[in-house]
């Protein structure tokens, strides 16, 4: 039985790892998603990024559109779900919800 080289193990693992992250992910660096932002932070919405068009006319109309301010409140004891603060209301997502949503952090 050949020895296994645990390099290549590493590098095939590390290829592995970067197909199963989004695609968005690995091409825009400057943003990041909802899901990712911080209490002390503030982001701005950049756009919605999903195939599901009910989803994203519900956002829509909710007032998640490219451009709005976008802090965290809080977030439930387990991290999920998490309550937003956009335009004057709080809007709660599921963390699946809110890393389909792209912001730049201000």
């Amino acid at each position: 039985m050949p020895a296994l080289d645990s390099q290549k193990i590493i590098q095939g693992r590390d290829a592995i790892f970067q197909r199963s992250r989004p695609v968005a992910q690995q091409m825009n660096s400057d943003t990041l998603s909802l899901a990712d932002l911080r209490p002390e932070q503030q982001g701005e919405i950049v756009k919605i990024e999903t195939e599901d068009g009910v989803f994203k006319r519900r956002m829509q109309s909710l007032g998640v559109v490219a451009g709005t301010p976008v802090t965290l409140d809080r977030s439930a004891p387990l991290g999920d779900p998490r309550i937003y603060s956009l335009m004057g209301y709080s809007l709660g997502l599921r963390n699946a919800e809110a890393q389909q949503i792209r912001i730049r952090v201000k």
